[in-house]
C-alpha cells in the first residue's frame, strides 16, 4: 500500500535535515502519527508540503520519501490576491503525485490548497481529506476577533494593515480559506475527523461522504509524565496556545485579575509566543500589566511543556472555537485537571465534571468559578485529572489509531477501484 501525504507544516525530519529545531513549525500530531507509522512493512510512505522560504528538495530518511515545494514570500502575495492555490505551485504537487504514484493521497487539513488535486484531471488515484480545523467556523469575525473589541481591532490592525499585513489581513485570507474549504466538503468522496462537530459539518455539506474517524497522535514525551498534585505549584494556570485572538487569552487575563484578589500567589504561565506586530504588542502590554503574575515562557519542545504541565495546578483551554486542541489532549494525558471552554469539538472531549470542567464560550464569570472549584477541591482535582488521563489513553493510543488508519486506507482504496 504506497500512500503520499500532503501536510501544511514541515515533518521533524526534515527539520533534522536542515538543522532548523523541533519548534519550529506546528503539525505535532502529524509528526507523532509519522513515527507510529514508520516500519509498516505493508506501508510505502511519501509526504510533500509546499512552503516558503524553504529549499525545494527530494529527501529519503528513515524508509520515508520527502518532497519540498518551495514557495515564494507569501506575506505580500496573499494579502491581495487569492489564498495560495497557485497553478504552479498546484502543477508541481500533481508531478510528485505522478512521479510517486500513490495508491491513495492523504491530505491533512482543508487550510491549504493539497485539495484541489482531487479534480480528476490532475491525479486518477483517490484524495482523502484529514479535518484539522475548520476554516468556515474559524473565519466567523466574532470567533475569530475573540473578546476584541471594534476598537481594539482598529488600534491593533492600523499601522499593520498598511503593509498588507495583520489581523484584518489575515481574516481576509481565512475567509478566502472558508470559501474554498466549503468546495472540499462538497466535492470530496472520503473524509477523517475525530469529534461530533467536524462530523456534523460534512454531513451538512455532503450526505454522501463517506466519514471515518481517526483519532490523534500525540507526541511521546506526554506519555511519559503523569501528574501530581501534590508536587504541583498551586495555583498556577497553564495555558499553551497565545498566538490568536480566538484562543481566549485575554479571557484568561480578565479570570487572573480577578482571582488574584482571592488567590494573591496565583500565577499564569503562557508557552507560545504572542506573535510580532499589532496583536503580540497589544497582547505583551496586557501581559506586562500584571507583573509577575504572568509568566510567558515563549516557544518550548515537547519535554518542556510536558514539564511545564506537571508544575501546575489546572490547564485551561479557553478557544472561541477549536476542534479537538491537542494542548487539551496532551493535559488531559499527563492527568492534569483541566477546564475548557463549550465549543466546536471540545464536547468530544471534555466530559463536563468527568474528565474536565466546560464553560461557556466567553463567560470569564463561570470560568472564575470553574477556577476556584478546582483550587477549593483536591479530591475533585484528582478525579478529574485520573479520569481525563484514562479517557485519553484509550482516545489517542497509537495502535488503535495506527490501526483505524490502515483499515481506512484499505477501505478507500477498495472502494475507489468498483
Amino acid at each position: 500500500m504506497r500512500i503520499l501525504w500532503f501536510t501544511g507544516a514541515i515533518m521533524p525530519d526534515v527539520k533534522d535535515y536542515y538543522g532548523w529545531g523541533d519548534v519550529r513549525g506546528t503539525g505535532s500530531w502529524m509528526g507523532a502519527l509519522l513515527e507510529s507509522l514508520k516500519g509498516i512493512p505493508e506501508l510505502e510512505l511519501g509526504v510533500a508540503t509546499a512552503q516558503p522560504n524553504c529549499p525545494e528538495s527530494r529527501l529519503k530518511i528513515d524508509g520515508v520519501e520527502y518532497f519540498v515545494v518551495k514557495q515564494q514570500s507569501q506575506k505580500f502575495r496573499r494579502s491581495l490576491f487569492p489564498v495560495d492555490n497557485s497553478p504552479v505551485y498546484l502543477k508541481k504537487c500533481a508531478d510528485i503525485v505522478d512521479d510517486y504514484n500513490p495508491d491513495l493521497i492523504h491530505v491533512h487539513g482543508t487550510e491549504r490548497f493539497y485539495a484541489e488535486l482531487m479534480s480528476k484531471e490532475k491525479v486518477r488515484c483517490p484524495l482523502v481529506i484529514s479535518i484539522q480545523g475548520i476554516m468556515d467556523s474559524y473565519s466567523e469575525w466574532y470567533r475569530y476577533f475573540g473578546k476584541l473589541s471594534v476598537k481594539d481591532i482598529f488600534n491593533i490592525t492600523k499601522y499593520n494593515s498598511i503593509k498588507f499585513s495583520g489581523l484584518l489581513w489575515e481574516l481576509r485570507v481565512a475567509k478566502q480559506q472558508a470559501a474554498r474549504e466549503r468546495l472540499y466538503f462538497k466535492k470530496g468522496k472520503y473524509f477523517f475527523g475525530r469529534t461530533d462537530w467536524d462530523k456534523a459539518y460534512i454531513d451538512y455539506f455532503n450526505e454522501n461522504a463517506k466519514y471515518f474517524k481517526i483519532g490523534e497522535a500525540l507526541r511521546k514525551p506526554f506519555w511519559q509524565r503523569q501528574w501530581k498534585l501534590d508536587k504541583c505549584k498551586r495555583h498556577r494556570i497553564i495555558f499553551t496556545n497565545t498566538k490568536l485572538p480566538r484562543k481566549g487569552t485575554e479571557l484568561l487575563l480578565d479570570a487572573v485579575i480577578r482571582l488574584k484578589q482571592l488567590y494573591p500567589d496565583i500565577e499564569l504561565i503562557l508557552i507560545g509566543s504572542p506573535g510580532s506586530g499589532g496583536y503580540g504588542n497589544y497582547m505583551n502590554r496586557r501581559i506586562n500589566d500584571l507583573g509577575e503574575t504572568v509568566k510567558s515562557r515563549g516557544e518550548m519542545n515537547a519535554d518542556e511543556i510536558g514539564d511545564e504541565l506537571c508544575n501546575a495546578h489546572v490547564f485551561i483551554s479557553a478557544s472561541y472555537i477549536d476542534n479537538s486542541p491537542n494542548s487539551l489532549g496532551e493535559a488531559q494525558i499527563v492527568g492534569m485537571p483541566v477546564i475548557a471552554s463549550y465549543t466546536g469539538g471540545v464536547p468530544s472531549m471534555v466530559k463536563d465534571g468527568e474528565t474536565g470542567l466546560l464553560f461557556p464560550t466567553g463567560d470569564v464569570p463561570l470560568l472564575v468559578s470553574k477556577i476556584k472549584s478546582i483550587f477549593e477541591n483536591d479530591e475533585l482535582a484528582n478525579k478529574l485529572g485520573e479520569n481525563a488521563m484514562q479517557t485519553a489513553k484509550k482516545r489517542h493510543d497509537p495502535d488503535r489509531i495506527v490501526s483505524d488508519l490502515l483499515t481506512a486506507y484499505e477501505e478507500i482504496i477498495l472502494d475507489a477501484i468498483k
